[in-house]
């Protein structure tokens, strides 16, 4: 899906949703964003929007979410928008330059993103 600035109507970000396990259900989200909008939060609001498709109308039980730990930005969106990190694997990503790179690996349960909203609520109350 493509993220778009509410004003200029110019594009920000892309996220991708794909099913892991549809028995269960599990997603995969993961984001990138135009190197001219990084840092102002159209990411984060996109993946916060993105998290509602998939919970309450895809009807998840988990969101999982990978990337580099290098990408601070990419850390920090995924931690902001209530994911867990369950894991970090070692040297598994090699691209096409022959750089190795290792991966976190991060969650949120059904559970955790309703928990998130109400203290969002809470906030803005």
């Amino acid at each position: 899906m493509g993220a778009f600035e509410k004003d200029s109507d110019e594009f920000v970000a892309q996220i991708y949703i794909g099913p892991l396990n549809w028995n269960l259900p599990e997603f995969e989200i993961g984001y990138f964003v135009d190197n001219d909008h990084e840092g102002k939060g159209f990411v984060t609001e996109a993946v916060k929007a993105s998290l509602g498709l998939i919970f309450e109308h895809l009807q998840a039980r988990r969101v999982s979410l990978y990337c580099n730990p290098k990408n601070v930005r990419s850390v920090r969106v995924a931690e902001r928008c209530g994911f867990v990190r369950e894991g970090y694997v070692r040297e598994n990503f090699q691209n096409k330059n022959g750089a190795v790179s290792d991966t976190l690996c991060y969650g949120i349960l059904k559970r955790e993103y309703e928990s998130t909203l109400k203290e969002e609520n809470k906030e803005k109350t």
